[in-house]
């Protein structure tokens, strides 16, 4: 892996939780979306393919991870 993968995900935080704030209404919904996706990339770090964006992956973590919380309010 020739990509520092923790330098490009702190560089995209703000990004993270610019699209969070499209997901979530309240600052700890945003946080604990932004926290989710991090921890998930993160897991995922080793098996994370160059040659497609990072954008492109976190969009996706993210968007499923609201999902999950969707989900989860309304039961």
């Amino acid at each position: 892996m020739t990509m520092d993968f923790a330098s490009e995900l702190i560089s995209q935080l703000p990004w993270l939780r610019q699209m969070a704030g499209r997901y979530c209404k309240g600052e700890d919904d945003i946080q604990d979306l932004v926290n989710d996706t991090v921890l998930r990339l993160w897991q995922a770090r080793n098996s994370f393919d160059e040659s497609h964006a990072f954008r492109s992956l976190a969009y996706k973590v993210t968007s499923r991870s609201e999902e999950r919380f969707s989900r989860n309010a309304e039961t």
